[in-house]
């Protein structure tokens, strides 16, 4: 091997180390998308030790999407569910919730109308960018559509399946989702007026249980797994939700999303639980990420 022929082996293999690209200087601003951000903060998702069929996955070559476990719970208590907030653990980055937001992630979920859950459920998440009581966001996160989101449950015999997307229940809006003009509040409108039912995305409940051993033992939910739909993309010898195409993916506002909810902010038990659970039902877990609850005190958040 000539000299030359050995330098530019060594600066490929250079490059390749760094995770750079040749002639291009690293950008040390965290990316809102980049996996490495958390880890740099020390903060790592423990995976189970049990892999529950993953290894078997891993080797299989025609892996089958969706999981035929994955489906939204049966007999599932909606008024429980939607009783108290709940606060984020781990979940999948996506377009409205992305990697730089995930500090503070509460979720809270409310009815229009109380006495008619056929109505829109308001979904008001609350997070904080780049860190723990950083500035405040809602549903909307950085994106244009600064707004909440509502759930529909087009069958009540299936409250576990629901219908979610962007709520306008006012008459006027400017492009970033803000009211322009006075309106009384609560607006118990029918979102398939604003917003037809076929361009909702889906949102399944497909795991929900009470506090786990060792645990008190509170009644109702404790923990609950929330995917965007069906995972229908196979991916590291499981499913996710979202396009296949990776570019898709990162700008998706619909069936895409894993979440793993605790009813306690920081509930490192539950969320061990929750994560072989998700992986014994089929779903690909390496795309979870770890959201920041420790020190966070939720200034503004909805209640």
């Amino acid at each position: 091997m000539s000299l030359v022929t050995f330098l530019c082996v060594a600066q490929i293999c250079s490059c390749c180390v760094s995770g750079g690209e040749a002639g291009l200087p690293s950008n040390p601003q965290r990316s809102i998308f980049r996996k490495e951000a958390f880890r740099e903060e020390g903060q790592t998702l423990q995976m189970p030790h049990r892999l529950l069929g993953g290894t078997r996955r891993l080797l299989q070559t025609d892996i089958s999407c969706p999981p035929a476990d994955v489906a939204p719970l049966k007999n599932f208590d909606l008024l429980n569910f939607i009783s108290a907030p709940w606060f984020a653990q781990a979940m999948q980055p996506t377009f409205y919730q992305p990697l730089s937001t995930l500090y503070c992630v509460r979720t809270l979920y409310t009815p229009s109308d109380p006495t008619d859950l056929t109505k829109p459920i308001l979904i008001k998440d609350y997070s904080n960018l780049y860190q723990a009581n950083g500035q405040q966001l809602g549903t909307g996160g950085i994106s244009f559509l600064n707004t909440d989101w509502a759930a529909r449950i087009p069958d009540m015999s299936k409250p576990a399946d629901w219908a979610t997307g962007p709520y306008f229940p006012y008459p006027y809006l400017n492009i970033t989702g803000h009211v322009k003009v006075a309106v009384p509040d609560p607006i118990p409108l029918d979102p398939a007026r604003d917003v037809p039912l076929d361009t909702l995305g889906s949102t399944w409940i497909v795991a929900a249980g009470p506090s786990a051993p060792g645990q008190p033992d509170y009644k109702g939910y404790q923990w609950a797994i929330v995917s965007g739909g069906a995972p229908t993309t196979p991916s590291n010898g499981a499913c996710r939700t979202g396009s296949a195409n990776p570019l898709l993916a990162r700008v998706q506002t619909r069936n895409i999303g894993l979440w793993l909810y605790s009813r306690i902010p920081a509930d490192a038990t539950n969320l061990q639980l929750m994560l072989q659970e998700a992986q014994q039902l089929g779903f690909d877990i390496s795309v979870l990420q770890p959201v920041q609850q420790a020190g966070c005190v939720y200034a503004g958040a909805p209640q």
